[in-house]
């Protein structure tokens, strides 16, 4: 039933016993149900009969997977099933935290007759146990349903492993498939299927985990699995990073640190020491940020590979730039900038050398030196603009935006508007979240100084200032509200002045 029918059948139902939930809590359990009558009511009739408190039914209902309720709900359909293709169908379903792909369905439950394979989507379809998006052409099943499945299988652990071991083959292919730069535009396409890519990571980790709290080495089947976990950290991590899901990156990159570690795959160690130094310090957490950073650079020394540690030194040298050390902040990215030059021909050594540029614009402004600023944040639009490379392209709001900034402590207003608009277009058609926010806030900055929208500006420094506190950004928060107080104190005083 749909949730307003079902929150029409809980009422009644309440009144006959004399009962009170909350509208919070009726949502919270038809989506929790589906909506299925008889479990609506068999939670209200055990408060009403039994005493017992709505969290503790509902707890019931999610933990308890003995409860006669789901075999009241679910045993006839179960019976009904006439092939063992049907019941691995809804087991790999139930291992899934949401919605799944018939791609995915299909090579995870190894059915490979194509025929029936269908036969057994259609009977599922028809008896009610899966539900199914057809513009998305996703399936999925009910968290009760899940709770009971799961019950099913719970006696046959080896079909179990082997079920979840397939599961995260499965989306390491897919990520590796997809997350390359030059799969950019089909980056949104991917994060649909983000919590489930998530949850094999997290199967990954915890596999890992049960091996390493026994002494023996680890076998070539734990190993595989890290690897894989480690494949997850560099390859998805990078989409996260670049669509802003920092908290869902800093904890992949945490987990596959330490697949990492058991590994001894230092290069890795390195990298995902210095994802979470980036994510922590854009939520304004520098000395956090500083110590991953020099366990960056220390873990990089180990393998000598010379983009790497000059990846780390840009990580260190922005923090030391925040912290106000900037001599040592213009070393560190000096030398980043130095080491990038001589790697001209990688991609990543032109994607280094543009944000070592971009870097000491962003030291230059701080220092007040606006026109050396200017220069530096050229010098990065240049080197990410070069027509022969494709990736780099995908930063160039970062450089628009810092000339931007230049243009709007100058004074230059229309310059300013425009470059911000610019940044603004191509964090949008890139998916640069954090850029684009940055484009807003600065837009929103030039329209107050020029005293040209103060509506426009307001909406602008607001939406900006959402993004930021969706993706944690502090700095940028306390940037954005202290505009924020500026336009509405401004706008008090004009209402006032034509009173």
């Amino acid at each position: 039933m749909s949730f307003e029918e079902s929150n029409d059948l809980l009422q009644w139902d309440a009144q006959q016993k004399n009962l009170q939930l909350t509208r919070e809590q009726n949502k919270y359990l038809v989506d929790l149900t589906g909506g299925l009558p008889l479990a609506l009511l068999w939670v209200q009739g055990q408060i009403a009969v039994l005493g017992y408190s709505v969290t503790q039914v509902l707890d019931k209902l999610i933990l308890d997977a003995d409860l006669p309720i789901l075999q009241y709900c679910f045993n006839h359909s179960w019976n009904l099933l006439r092939h063992h293709n049907e019941k691995k169908l809804l087991f790999v379903l139930a291992l899934h935290p949401e919605a799944v792909t018939r791609n995915a369905l299909k090579e995870i439950s190894g059915i490979d007759d194509d025929d029936a394979f269908e036969a057994s989507l259609s009977d599922l379809l028809q008896l009610t146990l899966i539900e199914h998006e057809p513009e998305r052409d996703y399936f999925s099943i009910l968290p009760l349903t899940r709770r009971f499945i799961r019950s099913q299988f719970a006696g046959d652990r080896k079909f179990i492993k082997a079920a979840e071991l397939k599961t995260a083959q499965y989306y390491a292919r897919l990520v590796s498939q997809r997350s390359g730069f030059k799969e950019w535009r089909g980056y949104d396409k991917l994060l649909l299927d983000r919590n489930n890519i998530l949850s094999a990571a997290q199967w990954c980790y915890k596999s890992i985990q049960k091996k390493q709290l026994l002494s023996s080495p680890p076998s070539k089947r734990i190993k595989s699995i890290a690897e894989m976990l480690v494949d997850f950290g560099v390859q998805f991590g990078s989409v996260l990073w670049q669509r802003a899901f920092w908290y869902d990156r800093l904890t992949l990159a945490h987990a596959a640190l330490n697949a990492a570690n058991l590994l001894s795959d230092w290069k890795s160690v390195s990298t995902f020491a210095r994802n979470i130094s980036w994510i922590y310090f854009y939520q304004g957490d520098y000395l956090r940020a500083l110590r991953w950073a020099e366990e960056s650079l220390a873990a990089t020394t180990i393998t000598e590979d010379e983009l790497l540690i000059a990846a780390a030194k840009r990580s260190l040298g922005t923090v030391e730039l925040r912290l106000g050390n900037f001599k040592r902040s213009e070393e560190l990215l000096m030398d980043v900038l130095e080491v990038s030059e001589n790697h001209a021909s990688d991609d990543y050594g032109i994607y280094s050398k543009g944000f070592a540029q971009h870097g000491l614009g962003d030291l230059e402004y701080q220092r007040g030196n606006t026109r050396k600023a200017r220069e530096w944040y050229q010098k990065a639009l240049e080197t990410w603009q070069d027509p022969v490379r494709k990736d780099p392209v995908r930063h160039v709001s970062y450089a628009l935006n810092g000339l931007g900034f230049v243009a709007l402590k100058e004074k230059r207003f229309e310059e300013a508007k425009q470059l911000f608009t610019k940044g603004i277009q191509s964090a949008e058609e890139f998916g640069r979240v954090d850029e684009l926010a940055r484009g807003q806030f600065g837009l929103a900055s030039v329209l107050f100084d020029m005293h040209a929208d103060m509506h426009g500006a307001l909406d602008l420094v607001n939406e900006s200032i959402e993004s930021f506190q969706r993706q944690g950004m502090q700095y940028e928060i306390q940037l954005g509200q202290a505009l924020q107080e500026r336009i509405l104190k401004e706008q008090v005083q004009l209402t006032t002045a034509r009173q």
